[in-house]
């Protein structure tokens, strides 16, 4: 074969490539995924996390690989080793991963990082976070309209900002749904249920009747407390209503699913602005579940008073962090 020829054959073979849309293996775009500590399974919101990236992968067609760290030791390590193995985009969440994160995205200028759960500052970093106090505020309400003892409790999975401002919105919710006190305990893991539930069996017998439960896969844990003792649990981050028919009077969903989708898909673009971002009741960040097996108990009365706190937060009507008189 003359080289005119040759030539001419490689420019078809491009062009006929490039109109059917085929992606060679070497331009498809590499999302790293590190999980928080609970890891994957934590029926909460490292599985709905994972679930908006898989669904953003399938529409935008990038590779992702997941890694799951087992302490906080391992985060940068392993945020570090997406870099060095030529991933586009690194993803992370939590409150345990900002520091590394920070750290990490200096060193790797070209790489793009999303994080999720909480802010980072960086020139190549999307963070989100997600005014949870909102929601924590609501199901506060419902619990101080629930309770039979006048005794609720928050049970979180360690003592971080985010998990306290949880507990105050949640403190002063529950004393506007008519809550005469509220309990506050704290686990110091996000990843052993028997912790979870020893502790709420502690509380449970103390004379909470409602907890509302922070803790990752812990929280699993409480729930199984509420249903063996026959009392309730606000679930959180996921929709786990199903763990405890009846017993899970709700749950406070995060949509980690909806905003990594979001973020992922920014990331992804030709136009990636890194900076911040918050969600929250207003953009539909946090949602509750439809009450579909506490019907009987989440009257309709008490269901109108949730929606008005909702409306009333978006309003900026009421104030879930306000410190109380």
């Amino acid at each position: 074969m003359n080289r005119p020829t040759f030539l001419l054959l490689s420019i078809i073979t491009v062009f006929i490539a490039g109109c059917t849309g085929e992606k060679q293996d070497a331009e498809k775009v590499r999302v790293g995924f590190v999980t928080s500590i609970a890891g994957l399974g934590d029926q909460s919101f490292n599985d709905m996390g994972h679930a908006g990236l898989k669904q953003a992968a399938e529409k935008l067609g990038f590779e992702l690989k997941t890694v799951e760290p087992k302490n906080a030791d391992e985060f940068e390590p392993r945020l570090e080793n997406f870099c060095q193995s030529g991933f586009d985009v690194v993803v992370t969440i939590g409150f345990y991963a900002k520091a590394p994160l920070e750290k990490v995205a200096k060193k790797y200028p070209k790489v793009k990082f999303v994080i999720a759960d909480i802010k980072a500052e960086g020139k190549n970093i999307l963070s989100a976070d997600f005014r949870g106090y909102e929601i924590a505020y609501v199901v506060g309400v419902l619990a101080g309209g629930i309770t039979k003892t006048g005794q609720v409790g928050f049970l979180g999975g360690a003592k971080i900002p985010l998990l306290v401002n949880w507990e105050k919105a949640f403190r002063l919710g529950a004393r506007a749904g008519g809550a005469k006190k509220v309990a506050a305990r704290y686990a110091k893991t996000f990843d052993d249920p028997a912790t979870g539930k020893a502790i709420a069996n502690t509380m449970y017998a103390e004379g909470c009747d409602v907890i509302f439960q922070g803790a990752g896969k812990t929280g699993l844990g409480v729930i199984q407390a509420a249903r063996e003792s026959r009392k309730f649990v606000i679930g959180s981050d996921d929709n786990q209503d199903d763990k405890a028919p009846g017993y899970v009077l709700t749950s406070a969903m995060k949509r980690m699913d909806r905003v990594l989708e979001e973020l992922i898909g920014e990331a992804i673009g030709k136009d990636f602005k890194p900076g911040h971002r918050s969600y929250g009741l207003r953009e539909k960040g946090l949602e509750l579940t439809d009450f579909k097996h506490s019907l009987k108990t989440v009257t309709p009365e008490i269901r109108k008073k949730l929606k008005q706190t909702i409306a009333d937060i978006i309003s900026g009507k009421i104030k879930p962090l306000a410190t109380p008189e």
